[in-house]
C-alpha cells in the first residue's frame, strides 16, 4: 500500500512539474506564483493524508502468509 501511494505521489509530482514547465511559457508574471501557492497547498494536503495513514497503520507487523 505504501509503495503504491509513493509511486502515485511521484507520478503526480512529475505531472505537476511538466505542467509548470508548459505553463511557465504562457503565463503572466505573478500567475505562476499563484499556481505555485495552489500546488503547495495541495502538497500540504498530501502530507497530512500521509501523516494520518501512518498514524492509523497498525503498530505491529502483519503476519507473513504461510
Amino acid at each position: 500500500m505504501q509503495a503504491r501511494l509513493g509511486a502515485a505521489i511521484a507520478a503526480l509530482e512529475n505531472i505537476r512539474l511538466d505542467l509548470l514547465r508548459l505553463e511557465a511559457n504562457r503565463t503572466l508574471p505573478g500567475q505562476l506564483t499563484q499556481e505555485l501557492e495552489v500546488v503547495h497547498e495541495l502538497q500540504r494536503h498530501v502530507d497530512a493524508m500521509q501523516e494520518v495513514n501512518r498514524a492509523l497503520r497498525p503498530r505491529w507487523p502483519e503476519p507473513t502468509p504461510v
